[in-house]
């Protein structure tokens, strides 16, 4: 294979090891990431190509400029992948780029409705057993959601967004840990991810039981 196709596959890739406990036996996964939305099907047939076999993951990543343009591209994503055969893991921020809304008024629940809607699109479309990165890189400067800002507000609105998510009927969604290697370096930022990742673990362990 020319040196450019390889460069193409492998262009924004980033795998992802999951591993999957099951009654028989425990297997391995592969995800994926290429592109957003509609952009990633090309990439992603080249790399499967290239791989010779089909990822099991694909990882997507929402709009986060607006919370209009957040919700109109979590539907568009979602109909690109519907039906490609993929489990999917959803890149989700707790926050829009554009200054119009703060931790604060998150962990008051302001937002909740949003991510309602949300978690009820990816039910009706058939991602009920989605996994959802959601705010992730938290503990990095570069997103709006930066837990140095408020940790205790940034603690308070993940558990929002999670009551919220849970919620939604039908669904089974699962979520990893989304931290970062380019920390910030805050000692208020390190102080909260063992209450981040006892968050995650908690509500892992509800939605697969069921509860």
């Amino acid at each position: 294979m020319k040196l450019s196709l390889f460069k193409t596959c492998l262009q924004g890739v980033v795998f992802m090891l999951f591993v999957c406990a099951t009654n028989k036996a425990t297997a391995t996964e592969v995800g994926v990431f290429t592109a957003t939305g509609a952009q990633a099907l090309q990439p992603m047939a080249q790399f499967t190509t290239w791989f010779g076999a089909k990822p099991t993951h694909n990882i997507s990543v929402y709009d986060i400029s607006s919370w209009d343009n957040m919700m109109k591209n979590a539907v568009i994503s979602m109909d690109c992948w519907k039906d490609q055969g993929y489990n999917m893991t959803w890149t989700v921020g707790m926050l829009p780029a554009d200054g119009s809304a703060t931790l604060e008024e998150g962990a008051r629940g302001t937002y909740n409705h949003y991510f309602y809607t949300l978690g009820t699109e990816l039910v009706q479309r058939g991602f009920s057993n989605a996994i959802l990165r959601v705010g992730h890189e938290f503990n990095s400067s570069g997103y709006p959601w930066a837990a140095s800002k408020n940790p205790t507000a940034w603690v308070a609105y993940y558990r929002q967004i999670v009551t919220t998510l849970r919620s939604v009927r039908g669904q089974t969604f699962s979520s990893i840990g989304a931290q970062t290697r380019a920390r910030d370096g805050s000692p208020k930022t390190k102080s909260i991810r063992g209450t981040t990742m006892s968050i995650l673990s908690a509500w892992t362990s509800i939605t697969r039981s069921g509860r």
